[in-house]
């Protein structure tokens, strides 16, 4: 599979950041099936989108018609996954429910099928051993807003091909992000970590500062 043959798509996790990658993906004329567990939680993913084009029509960056077209919902993985070029992974941070997830989608797809997880905190290679694909799982971690921020963090595993890193951050691009690839498996990845950074610096600066004003004598 190369780029051009990247066509659905598919999205597990309707939250806070799974809903804003359906929509980067639907504006960049993708398929995505939205997957979660209940409809409920699908509907409320799709208030959520619907309410983000909005924002973004007003900001005249955008016509919603399109990508809403593109974009399906279903509470089955199966039926989510089946035949997609790409699945995401976006749900909550917990690393077996993410593994078991990764084995399902390792069931369902097909061959070709690049798996994804959008996990902060999880090295990729967790994911990588539990599928009998190990060269088409990575993490592709988006910044939030996910529809609106640039940043795609992009990391590799040791068994990753190129080919599948490529696909991704081509396909990435077509969304108009601006990925950047990390070549090792470090937790926090790099926007997390610079945020740490300058967090403990603000923090070590606040420290060394008197809150309480000092009476003034006068002569």
């Amino acid at each position: 599979m190369n780029f051009n043959e990247v066509k659905t798509t598919a999205v597990v996790g309707a939250g806070n950041i799974g809903h804003g990658i359906a929509l980067t993906l639907g504006l960049a004329g993708y398929e995505v099936r939205l997957n979660s567990t209940n409809d409920a939680s699908l509907q409320k993913g799709m208030d959520f989108i619907k309410a983000d084009l909005d924002r973004l029509v007003r900001l005249d960056m955008t016509k919603p018609e399109a990508a809403l077209a593109n974009i399906s919902t279903t509470t089955s993985l199966d039926e989510a996954s089946r035949d997609c070029d790409v699945v995401i992974e976006a749900v909550y941070e917990n690393a077996e429910l993410k593994q078991q997830i990764f084995r399902d989608l390792d069931a369902f797809c097909p061959e070709r099928t690049i798996l994804v997880s959008n996990t902060l905190t999880i090295i990729p290679s967790r994911f990588a051993e539990v599928t009998q694909r190990p060269d088409r799982v990575l993490v592709t971690h988006y910044t939030g807003p996910a529809y609106v921020s640039p940043l795609v963090e992009i990391v590799r595993t040791e068994q990753i091909s190129d080919e599948t890193v490529g696909i991704m951050f081509q396909a990435l691009k077509k969304s108009g992000k601006r990925p950047v690839i990390i070549q090792k498996e470090v937790p926090g990845f790099i926007a997390i970590r610079l945020e740490g950074a300058i967090a403990r610096e603000a923090l070590s600066m606040v420290q060394g500062v008197s809150l309480v004003p000092k009476t003034l004598t006068l002569c």
